[in-house]
């Protein structure tokens, strides 16, 4: 070793310098970039995401999702292993090549930010340079054009039958009734009669009069707002101190208000059940009915929608010992508590079969029935999918059968419960396993069939042999109400479509934009008006002749 080798001097070795002679005096001659590497990375990338796929056999856009995604993100981390480690390139290069890749990941970083995703996994990010549609609302808000200064507020609320009182509507089937809209939309566009920012959150709107409430996250408060109808005006709102999100669907309330006997009862996404004056907003009572009934919150937050039958307010918290909570509607004292399994995000309904009346629960082992009056499990029937997630309202038809339906790989079944005595059975008349998929989105009855998005495809269901009769238009995860012969579909991009349906037949009428951004909340008509809403904005629109 002669006296200028740089880690000599003389019959001493100097200590080496490390990771800059390890590339500046790479002895290895280059002999290409193993390219062997690079095709097994997306053979077996590809393979994983398929196989992550059939995990979701029964859920077409999450399989097709996941199918990109993982191969996507686990190739990319494969790669980088390859280049680090077996890729035959000099030190020097694959150091410059992890520095542009570490480089370009942190100018990704610092250019976009999360911001969700779609309802078939697809990831959504914004720009940070720009302020997120949240802290648009905030600025709003601190505004006092948005507050009504002029509404003439009634003594009370009396609820008539053209109104809208809670989710789904007075009869909770979300169907529209003794009203006509315009359906030439193309000739004569939807009128914006408002529109403007809202807090985040995934609640409807239960409309009484002029009177327009819903519930939205507002900073670090969860807000129950009170609008004018015609202008979209606050009027009141009532706020608690507390905040859901999560990284998926983001924050803000999922529930939506219910009006009954000149009182507002509201469930807030961590449990919080406010009964309110629904013309002031000043508050009767509250409680928090996961504390009650000693559980923990779900994954997404609660989302059921307060439930009143007779003198009690029904809510669903989950849990071994108050699935389902019954407290007196004016004092707020609890009534009574059933035990049942864990809570998933339908609402709790009432049924009266074989003239018993009974809420069903749509838990996340299937549906359970409670004694409307005590809360006493009567009967259960296991059906559940891979997430243990069934948030679609359950059907109850006119013959007293139980329509039931999840997305994520559940599919659908129609149930016979008859009674003998004291006992309960519970017959599925037919299952269909994969088919006919309500993810987190409501089906709507008509003679015989149901409407819905199937798996984000707009499809008819033929109940009396569990077969789909058309399924076409491809809506995503948006929700649907019907008005005479024709589905308004709020799409999952915000856009609104006028279709007309038949068991036969479907065809788009017409559709408009109606507001930007993720859409998951159920749209409403009422009085000939259509009033949409996501975790962005709001709007009105006027559809009457």
């Amino acid at each position: 070793m002669t006296d200028d080798h740089p880690i000599s001097n003389g019959n001493k070795l100097e200590p080496s310098s490390g990771l800059p002679d390890l590339i500046a005096n790479d002895p290895r001659p280059y002999t290409g970039i193993r390219r062997w590497g690079i095709a097994a990375i997306i053979i077996f990338a590809t393979a994983i995401g398929n196989l992550a796929g059939l995990q979701w056999a029964g859920d077409n856009l999450s399989r097709r999702s996941l199918g990109t995604v993982i191969p996507w993100a686990f190739g990319s981390l494969l790669m980088l292993l390859w280049w680090t480690f077996l890729s035959g390139v000099s030190w020097k290069a694959r150091f410059k090549g992890l520095g542009v890749a570490v480089f370009g990941l942190l100018s990704f970083v610092g250019v976009f930010r999360w911001e969700g995703q779609s309802g078939n996994f697809v990831p959504h990010f914004g720009f940070r340079f720009f302020p997120t549609a949240e802290e648009h609302a905030v600025e709003y808000f601190k505004s006092e054009s948005h507050v009504s200064e002029s509404f003439a507020a009634p003594g009370q609320v009396e609820i008539t039958p053209d109104d809208w009182p809670r989710f789904g509507g007075i009869h909770e089937d979300h169907i529209v009734r003794n009203v006509t809209i315009r359906r030439d939309w193309d000739e004569k566009p939807p009128v914006a009669l408002w529109r403007h920012p809202i807090g985040p959150g995934w609640s409807s709107f239960a409309i009484v009069g002029e009177l327009v409430f819903t519930q939205e996250q507002r900073g670090q408060d969860e807000a129950v707002v009170c609008y004018d109808a015609t202008t979209g005006k606050q009027i009141w709102q009532h706020t608690d101190r507390a905040r859901f999100s999560d990284p998926a669907s983001g924050p803000g309330p999922r529930a939506t208000p219910t009006i009954h006997a000149s009182h507002l009862y509201a469930l807030g996404a961590t449990g919080i059940l406010n009964c309110l004056d629904p013309v002031t907003g000043d508050r009767h009572w509250t409680r928090n009915i996961i504390e009650d009934a000693g559980t923990r919150l779900i994954e997404w937050g609660m989302a059921g929608s307060p439930l009143i039958y007779e003198d009690i307010v029904i809510v669903n918290p989950g849990g071994k010992t108050g699935a389902v909570i019954a407290y007196d509607r004016l004092t707020g004292k609890q009534r009574w508590a059933g035990a049942g399994d864990r809570a998933t995000y339908a609402s709790p309904q009432i049924a009266e079969l074989d003239g018993v009346p009974q809420i069903l629960i749509y838990c996340s082992t299937g549906l359970w029935a409670h004694a409307a009056d005590s809360g006493k499990k009567l009967w259960s029937f296991p059906w559940t999918n891979m997430t243990k997630l069934n948030i679609a309202q359950p059907i109850v038809l006119p013959d007293k059968s139980v329509f039931i339906s999840s997305g994520y790989g559940g599919g659908s079944a129609l149930l016979n419960v008859t009674r003998s005595g004291d006992r309960w059975q519970v017959e599925p008349q037919w299952t269909r396993p994969d088919r006919f998929q309500l993810k987190f989105n409501g089906g709507i009855y008509r003679d015989g069939y149901v409407y819905g998005l199937d798996d984000g495809i707009l499809s008819c269901f033929d109940l009396s042999i569990g077969q789909k009769t058309w399924k076409r238009g491809r809506y995503r995860f948006g929700q649907i109400v019907m008005v005479g012969d024709d589905l308004v579909v709020l799409a999952e991009s915000g856009r609104v479509a006028l279709v007309e349906v038949t068991p036969e037949t479907v065809a788009e009428v017409s559709s408009f934009q109606a507001i930007e951004g993720k859409t998951w909340n159920h749209p409403v008509v009422n009085r000939g008006r259509l009033y949409v809403r996501n975790g962005e904005e709001a709007a009105c629109y006027d559809l009457s002749l």
